[in-house]
């Protein structure tokens, strides 16, 4: 193991945790770029968590929480690979991975985020709830 990889587990980890810290701290009183406050931030990681995770929250929802996991995920592969660089299949089966995970949640009702409600909305028109479902389904297990 490299140097150049080391580092790069290193700095993946703590971005992992600071973006997990960021998420669990959020407050929606927090100053962000559609909430003007006047209070004291409350957010662990100071103004830049609070926008963080208001940003996350807001487009994938709920889903916002799997990202640190995918994050320390990502610093394994780099510390069992030799190569740093993720192939374009890994980094498309994560952006499938988050958009089937929010969509899912929004099916159910809950808070999925502007991404989730956007493809739920689509699919249930296309495909109605079941087929949706289960489509989302295949694609979040796969």
């Amino acid at each position: 193991v490299s140097s150049g990889e080391i580092i790069t587990v290193i700095a993946l980890l703590a971005a992992s945790v600071l973006l997990f810290l960021c998420l669990v701290t959020y407050s929606p009183t927090d100053w962000s770029f559609n909430t003007s406050s006047s209070q004291k931030t409350q957010n662990w990681i100071g103004v830049f968590g609070a926008v963080i995770s208001d940003l996350l929250l807001q487009t994938v929802g709920l889903t916002a929480y799997f990202l640190p996991v995918l994050l320390a995920l990502v610093a394994w592969r780099v510390y069992r690979t030799k190569s740093l660089r993720p192939r374009v299949s890994q980094i498309f089966a994560y952006l499938l991975f988050v958009v089937s995970a929010s969509s899912l949640i929004s099916l159910i009702g809950w808070r999925g985020g502007i991404a989730g409600e956007f493809f739920a909305q689509n699919l249930f028109w296309l495909l109605g709830t079941i087929g949706a479902g289960i489509l989302l389904s295949a694609i979040f297990f796969a």
